[in-house]
């Protein structure tokens, strides 16, 4: 289609299905990757943009963007503190999505989390809504929060009772309606879902919960 996409955190668990599903569609002649240093990975398709995020502003490449998906995130318990987990899950995604939007970017797909809200006194839940609202006065045609539930694969990286956690509530979770919004999901439903509401939701700000999601799988 003679589109160009932006993936932020393709070396995340999501990000990686992202770049893998794109790579494997006839959407896009160039597909980038924002990271912190190299993937490793060879394809005509693809290139890297390797970048000190905490001076992205700085990096004026030649590239352009139409379309960006964001998959950054962590933990609190892997980032050390409050305050730097607010610099990955607030900052990074806001300095990488208003980067990608001058450079052309008009559409965007970002991760936030299920019962993200700005007004809500736990910390993680917080952080998200604000960050999905900062989001908005950027100025995309197209914003799509992704807000899932617990989220299913092998991560490379340990987090503290997420294998428990998706033993207990795997994918089975997703043939019982009770759960709605809360079913958990793969990390490559969740990736599928972000590439292809890129391409066919309609322009505005949207939030997409797991019902909203499965249509794409």
């Amino acid at each position: 289609m003679g589109r160009n996409l932006l993936i932020v955190g393709a070396s995340g668990l999501t990000g990686g299905e992202v770049l893998n599903y794109a790579l494997n569609t006839t959407y896009y002649k160039k597909i980038y990757c924002l990271v912190r240093k190299s993937l490793g990975i060879k394809h005509p398709l693809l290139e890297e943009i390797v970048v000190d995020f905490d001076t992205i502003h700085d990096y004026n490449g030649p590239f352009s963007f139409n379309d960006v998906a964001i998959c950054l995130g962590t933990t609190i318990g892997k980032a050390g503190s409050k305050e730097a987990f607010e610099k990955v899950d607030y900052k990074a995604i806001i300095d990488s999505a208003d980067w990608a939007h001058n450079l052309g970017a008009s559409n965007c797909a970002v991760i936030s989390s299920v019962g993200a809200n700005a007004n809500t006194s736990n910390f993680y839940l917080h952080v998200k809504g604000k960050t999905e609202n900062k989001l908005k006065n950027i100025g995309f045609d197209k914003l799509l929060i992704f807000r899932p539930g617990l989220l299913l694969g092998q991560r490379t990286e340990e987090r503290a009772g997420e294998g428990i956690a998706q033993k207990l509530f795997g994918e089975w979770t997703q043939k019982v309606i009770i759960f709605g919004k809360y079913t958990s999901i793969k990390a490559s439903q969740l990736a599928k879902s972000m590439v292809e509401a890129l391409q066919n939701e309609n322009t505005g700000a949207k939030v997409l919960h797991f019902n909203d999601m499965k249509k794409f799988f």
